[in-house]
């Protein structure tokens, strides 16, 4: 049987946590605890348990019916979602049915809207969504680490959060660059994490909880602890290594996945291949050995054509203008452009900034100049936040800036 082997391209950010507005406040009643369904009633948009949609797929009836990237779904057909198990059992129940048309009560920034979709499969990707949680994040977003500590106290004095769900929180408020006296207390909150998560279901918790939402050195922490009973565990040394890149431990990732491959491919799945052949673009590109990179990356287009991995393509173009090839940086750009196709969005914002990227290097200055105006003055947060934990990607920020202001 094939293991499944899943893990985030780069590990780089949990974009959809950055491009979701900060809630406020702290809601009472228990956020996670996963109770049955009930009918909805009155509820405070802030902090309130639902689903996540994290990528609405192009052209689906989801899109068409007007839900976004972002929205947070608290209602199926009148029924409470709080988490996607009972959104599934919701779904299942309208489904039986054969419902022509839904409601979803949406929560869209602060404001609670209903959104009426066709029955039947909708078209996009969810997560479940923990309202404390996500405000304790947004706070160590924010620089406000008292703020996130004041609502984790809040929560474990009010029963908000389950024993690991509080785990998790005060795990979160240790950065990857810690104090020694910072990685003693995260290990201590680790250990008591471990003994309440079976080990079988520490690497989805880890991937879940800690690379989504960047806290790389507590997800190795995980994987390692993984492996000290089951070394063999290819999707636990898989996810060790693309975590190790995040922390810029280049030469254990590459190490980890030279172990992954002497146990063969036949232990992984098509995603897990692809994930080696990524983590192996990424550690090049961490390495600063930009043409092995762009080799790996794009092997990785070429090998999944797909127009929502706007990940792998981003820095497909990022490794081909650092290449100082402008040949392999145009034919990278129009591969990118034709597998984008009308599906651009946001990837439009990053082709832009790598033009000009592309550009400033090749010292193409007025051209450079052009393409930068292109863009707003004010580029997007998540944007801005992206490439900024890209190695060096501060650079691509750096010359877009200079190039625009250089227009002027």
């Amino acid at each position: 049987m094939k293991t499944l082997a899943v893990a985030s391209h780069f590990a780089l950010a949990s974009l959809v946590v950055l491009c979701l507005a900060a809630f406020t406040g702290c809601g009472a009643g228990p956020a996670g605890s996963g109770g049955g369904q009930s009918t909805l009633g009155e509820q405070s948009p802030e902090l309130t348990d639902g689903v996540l949609v994290v990528q609405v797929f192009p052209g689906s009836p989801a899109e068409k019916a007007g839900l976004k990237a972002g929205d947070i779904i608290i209602g199926y057909n009148g029924v409470s979602t709080p988490d996607n198990l009972i959104y599934d059992q919701a779904k299942a129940e309208a489904d039986a049915k054969k419902l022509e048309s839904i409601d979803l009560m949406v929560l869209r920034g602060s404001a609670l809207q209903i959104v009426k979709a066709p029955g039947g499969t909708l078209g996009f990707e969810k997560r479940s969504w923990v309202g404390v949680l996500e405000a304790v994040f947004s706070r160590l977003e924010q620089g406000k680490p008292e703020q996130a500590s004041q609502i984790i106290d809040v929560a474990e004095a009010e029963g908000a959060l389950k024993p690991e769900q509080l785990l998790v929180a005060r795990i979160w408020t240790i950065p990857d660059v810690a104090t020694p006296e910072q990685e003693a207390q995260r290990n201590e909150w680790l250990a008591k994490l471990y003994e309440l998560v079976p080990a079988d279901g520490l690497t989805e918790l880890a991937k879940q909880q800690f690379v989504n939402y960047r806290r790389h050195g507590a997800a190795a922490a995980c994987f390692a602890h993984v492996l000290k009973g089951s070394p063999g565990d290819t999707v636990a040394r898989l996810n060790l290594a693309v975590s190790y890149t995040a922390l810029g431990k280049f030469n254990e990732a590459a190490r980890g996945i030279a172990t992954v491959e002497k146990a063969g491919k036949s232990t992984l799945t098509d995603v897990g291949i692809r994930t080696v052949e990524r983590t192996k673009a990424n550690i090049a590109l961490g390495k600063k050995d930009y043409k092995t990179a762009l080799a790996f990356y794009s092997s990785a287009v070429s090998a999944e054509a797909n127009p929502q991995d706007w990940l792998t393509q981003s820095l497909y173009l990022y490794s081909a203008a650092r290449s100082s090839d402008p040949a392999a940086f145009a034919i990278a750009l129009e591969r990118v452009r034709t597998l984008q196709g009308e599906s651009l969005g946001l990837m439009d914002v990053h082709i832009k900034l790598l033009e000009t990227f592309a550009l400033s290097l090749q010292k193409k200055d007025a051209e450079a100049s052009a393409k930068a105006r292109e863009l707003p003055e004010d580029l997007p947060a998540v944007v801005v936040e992206y490439w900024q934990r890209v190695p060096d990607g501060q650079d691509v920020l750096d010359r877009w800036r200079a190039a625009r202001q250089a227009s002027k």
